[in-house]
């Protein structure tokens, strides 16, 4: 009886215990794919923040409790690797997408790059300070030789999700985003030359220290496994391979 009064408690203790929560600090980028990702995973709890590749490091810094960063580039999380941020050996570079110019439906759409040159209003980028893909946007206009003609009608935005609402809501022209983010819009869109800018290296890493290390483990086996590579793929995502 007192062995079976002891079991019951374990048993009642571990039912009420909260399940983990794996804390993700994500890019914009990765919205769409993660978010059905993360719904699917049956790990753990799945917490996602959103931001700007850089704001996303200046909040680790700053003691954000992210467990696992899945960024829209490199250079952020090997800064942060130097900073001592990072569990050792996490680094992995997952994936690559391409810069896209998109407008709603209209007949004054531009046509090719150079086109944005003519035609009306603003034309909405994210913050080149915080996001790879607005760097990737400026440096691509410096480079076809549009920049000078066209930096005063840019309006920047936090980062590149809400860089593609100004144009939706018409408070932009056009928008200079990634090609996942529309790939599945109404609209126009086409690819920015590739010969105009260096593509990010999107790369995730484990937070040292994480709360939830194991969690995070098993959760970047799951999205560079078949399941996520296919939900990369189908939002024009180029996997990188091992």
């Amino acid at each position: 009886m007192i062995l079976f009064a002891a079991i019951l408690a374990l048993t009642l203790q571990s039912c009420s215990q909260p399940p983990e929560e794996l804390n993700i600090g994500a890019a914009p980028v990765l919205i769409k794919p993660l978010d059905e990702l993360a719904k699917e995973f049956k790990g753990c709890k799945v917490s996602i923040s959103y931001a700007a590749s850089g704001q996303i490091a200046q909040q680790v810094r700053q003691g954000a409790p992210f467990d696992l960063l899945i960024l829209a580039d490199k250079d952020n999380i090997e800064a942060l690797a130097r900073e001592g941020f990072i569990a050792e050996g996490s680094i992995k570079v997952y994936a690559r997408t391409k810069l896209v110019v998109w407008t709603p439906e209209g007949e004054n759409r531009p046509r090719s790059f150079e086109d944005l040159a003519q035609i009306p209003g603003k034309i909405a980028v994210a913050n080149p300070d915080v996001s790879p893909y607005g760097k990737a946007a400026v440096q691509a206009l410096q480079s076809s030789g549009l920049w000078e003609g066209m930096r005063s009608k840019l309006v920047y935005a936090e980062n590149v999700s809400q860089a593609l609402q100004y144009a939706e809501a018409g408070d932009a022209s056009a928008a200079i985003v990634p090609l996942s983010l529309i790939i599945d819009l109404k609209g126009y869109y086409f690819p920015v030359p590739a010969e105009y800018y260096a593509q990010p290296e999107q790369a995730l890493a484990i937070v040292k220290g994480a709360k939830h290390e194991k969690c995070a483990r098993d959760f970047i086996a799951y999205f560079l496994g078949p399941k996520g590579k296919e939900a990369l793929e189908r939002y024009g995502f180029e996997v990188v391979e091992d």
